[in-house]
């Protein structure tokens, strides 16, 4: 750049030099442009147009890099970077920045005003190009106009990819022909227009000579590396200090940094404001101390892993179809082409979609709705290829149908068929089996489209005549039945209802007051109550008042028009609003006892209690609690002897002891003939819990360690665990141990991440102590135990 400048001023004798700079950015190049105006002992002034805002399509351009250029774009970050940058380089009296797009600002300019134009702003093609046509406008005659970012020449790029770029507004793409990646919108617009320039690592150049624009030597010239831009002698070593939560922290400069490991290689040469503005705060993160930034990656972790915990879809592979991965994604599911290879699903959808191929990456509903899609990407594809692909010796099994390759055909054969005698003829073979269950063809490419196609019609079949029937709610007396797409409320004294019949023919057969149908919930709710007031307005005006009596052995006596009602209390509430018939069909005759006078209705219910209390007497035996061993009651019932786990709480003996013993588990409900029989099967199960407790004592496994603390997972638990408290074999019960240790010092929860979320939260308390009381952060962690106390010590499994 500075030898461009050179060029002007020894060869064409240039003393006053305007430079106008199309994208500036931070002022890097801005500083080098004025820089090298001052250094010649020149005058002029760097023209800079920039939007200094965010810019980027990062639906289009999703990489880290676009992301964080966009976000220190934002709020003005970059533009107060700009003028700090500027200033500090002592060059703000000739740089004077204009805001705003330079397809609106640059046609503004003065003709032929400029004796070096810069092109670095937007990459995309229609800008490059707009930037051009305006910088041949501007530049003097015998001026130059150059730019950035031209890595690779139109001729050596795979037309295909690069189509596909400048179609789709990529900012930077790796060319798959040469392995070099470029900026299309650049190479486009530089071979349309200028067809050949002088390029040195990526920067362009041609000066103007009349009407038209030639290549430049710059060969007698060093370009050097400006001063600005070049890593003093004085710069300190760049030090790894440790790694912590994914960050590995560097010492560099005076600064310590923490730097995500997913980063890669990261350039420390590069000035470390330039390098923040090129990585998100959440994945480079400089502070002044050890403790500063440790502090920080404690937050980042922190904030992480609630993110996570609040918003992260359980992700569930279903099966396999046509070379498709059916994967159930939260609610949605996915079929993923497996020549994908491992996708990252915790990348979010939308940009997972943007990035794929809509016929590699299938976003469903249901599995039905995937596999059906997968059945019509296939059927394309096979269309697609024609029928002329040679055979296929490898033979394939989807959706229900083996591929059978039986001489030069082949045979889709449906699974549930069993064992198929392919010794007869295939003539003869297809005569024995209905035609959507054996599909004979000539190649392997037919026989899969036939079986999409069966696949298809009986998806669409299914969804069409068989809908999904589930039973919502109550009201009012109605069932109300989501039916496919449908809501219907069904009066529940017609009893139940066969859904497999034709909804038109249910209809028929049914009163519109007792089966009412909808396209909604709130219709038919608002349907049912119609119907409930107009049938209490009709029953206000018809039925007969309803009175209560008296009570008796736990019967209410109504008084119901003319006749009397007998009403077990335990029913609750009756709605007597419902016709007598229908009532006494709702409820049992020992429950609802109707009667022509109060007489007769005494009498029936005298007779009932009689009854229960003769037959409670017959068979209810004599209950009586003998003793207590090992968690067990043992209770005398009847001619038996029963060993009750004091854990099931309160058992009702008067149930029969067969129906007890089908309700409790047969540990926990011992059924014997004698005391000593009870109780020596007590101490078997007891024996036998104990055994198993000592055999299936959970492995223990060292998971990871972070700020002095090991992870181990415990059996289904996690514990985390101070380093300075020692060896622990775990073999006393966790409850024991936690009452030993301070529950900074050792913890259990029930996910991994809650312990590293526990650790994180602890080591952020410390750091923060450490800084505000100016500690060494090195010093051990205060605990219940000193360094050199003795320490315990259990054995357990490893």
């Amino acid at each position: 750049m500075t030898s461009l400048v050179r060029v002007l001023n020894k060869e064409h004798g240039v003393k006053q030099l305007n430079i106008l700079e199309v994208g500036s950015w931070a002022g890097a190049s801005t500083i080098t442009w004025a820089m090298a105006i001052k250094d010649l002992g020149l005058t002029g002034s760097v023209h800079c147009v920039d939007i200094w805002e965010p810019y980027f399509d990062l639906r289009a351009n999703n990489a880290a890099i676009y992301q964080a250029m966009n976000s220190a774009a934002d709020h003005g970050a970059i533009f107060q970077e700009f003028s700090r940058n500027i200033s500090a380089a002592g060059v703000e009296n000739i740089v004077h920045p204009t805001k705003g797009n330079s397809r609106d600002v640059l046609p503004g300019l003065a003709a032929e005003s400029y004796h070096i134009i810069f092109i670095d702003g937007s990459h995309l093609y229609d800008d490059v190009c707009n930037d051009i046509i305006q910088a041949r406008r501007l530049v003097v005659d015998g001026g130059i106009i150059c730019g950035d970012d031209y890595e690779l020449k139109i001729g050596l790029v795979n037309e295909a990819t690069h189509r596909a770029a400048l179609a789709n507004s990529i900012d930077f793409v790796k060319d798959p022909s040469t392995g070099i990646s470029y900026h299309p919108g650049v190479s486009q617009a530089i071979a349309d227009i200028f067809d050949e320039v002088s390029v040195w690592d990526g920067l362009w150049a041609v000066r103007r000579n009349g009407p038209n624009f030639e290549k430049i030597d710059l060969s007698g010239y060093e370009s050097g590396i400006p001063e600005h831009l070049r890593l003093g002698e004085e710069a300190l070593l760049t030090e790894r200090v440790r790694s912590e939560l994914g960050f590995n922290i560097i010492r560099s400069r005076g600064k310590y940094i923490g730097c995500r490991h997913s980063l890669g290689t990261v350039d420390f040469s590069i000035p470390l404001d330039t390098l923040l503005q090129s990585y998100s705060r959440s994945d480079l993160i400089v502070a002044t101390s050890l403790e500063e930034v440790s502090l920080r990656i404690c937050e980042i972790k922190i904030a992480e892993l609630n993110a996570s915990e609040q918003s992260a879809p359980t992700i569930e592979r279903l099966e396999s179809q046509f070379g498709f991965n059916i994967i159930k994604y939260g609610a949605r599911f996915i079929a993923c082409r497996q020549s994908l290879g491992t996708v990252d699903f915790s990348i979010p959808l939308d940009t997972l979609l943007q990035s794929s191929s809509p016929s590699d990456l299938i976003v469903a509903t249901s599995l039905e709705e995937a596999s059906l899609r997968i059945c019509e990407t296939k059927i394309a594809e096979l269309c697609a290829s024609g029928t002329t692909a040679p055979a296929a010796e490898l033979l394939e099994s989807h959706f229900g149908f083996n591929i059978i390759k039986r001489g030069a055909q082949f045979v889709g054969c449906r699974e549930s068929l069993g064992t198929v005698d392919f010794s007869i003829p295939l003539d003869t073979l297809p005569q024995s089996y209905s035609p959507s269950d054996l599909i004979v063809a000539t190649s392997l490419e037919e026989v899969s489209l036939r079986i999409c196609e069966i696949k298809i019609a009986e998806l669409n079949a299914s969804e069409q005549s068989a809908p999904t029937i589930e039973r919502l709610e109550s009201q009012f007396g109605f069932n109300i039945i989501k039916y496919g797409a449908r809501f219907i409320a069904c009066r529940q004294s017609l009893g139940t209802v066969d859904f497999s019949i034709p909804l038109d023919t249910l209809l028929q057969s049914s009163s519109p007051s007792d089966l009412i149908v909808a396209m909604s919930l709130e219709e038919v709710s608002r349907r049912i109550c119609e119907t409930k007031i107009a049938e209490l307005n009709a029953l206000e005006r018809s039925a007969p008042a309803v009175e209560l009596l008296e009570s008796h052995f736990g019967f209410n006596i109504i008084k119901y028009g003319g006749q009397f009602v007998g009403c077990r209390q335990s029913l609750g509430t009756v709605d007597f609003s419902v016709p007598p018939d229908a009532l006494l069909r709702s409820y049992s005759p020992s429950d609802l006892i109707v009667a022509p006078s109060l007489k007769e209705v005494s009498l029936r219910i005298c007779e009932t209690k009689i009854a229960e209390l003769n037959a409670h007497k017959q068979s209810a035996p004599t209950i009586e609690l003998l003793e207590s061993h090992f968690g067990f009651n043992i209770v005398k019932h009847g001619a038996r002897f029963i060993g009750c786990r004091q854990s099931l709480g309160t058992v009702d003996f008067s149930m029969p002891p067969e129906a007890l013993l089908r309700s409790y588990s047969p540990s926990d409900l011992i059924v014997a003939t004698s005391l000593k029989e009870v109780s020596l099967r007590i101490c078997e199960t007891k024996i036998a819990e104990l055994s198993t407790s000592k055999q299936s004592a959970p492995a223990i496994e060292l998971l990871d360690s972070h700020f002095g603390f090991n992870i181990l997972k415990y059996g289904a638990q996690f514990i985390g665990c101070r380093q300075l408290i020692g060896e622990i074999a775990i073999a006393r019960p966790l409850d024991t141990l936690l009452q030993g240790f301070s529950s900074e010092d050792f913890f259990v929860e029930q996910t991994r991440e809650e312990v590293l979320l526990r650790i994180c939260e602890i080591e952020k308390e410390r750091l923060a102590r450490v800084i505000a009381e100016g500690l060494d952060v090195n010093s051990s962690p205060e605990t219940d135990f000193s360094q050199d106390s003795q320490r315990p010590f259990f054995h357990g499994h490893h």
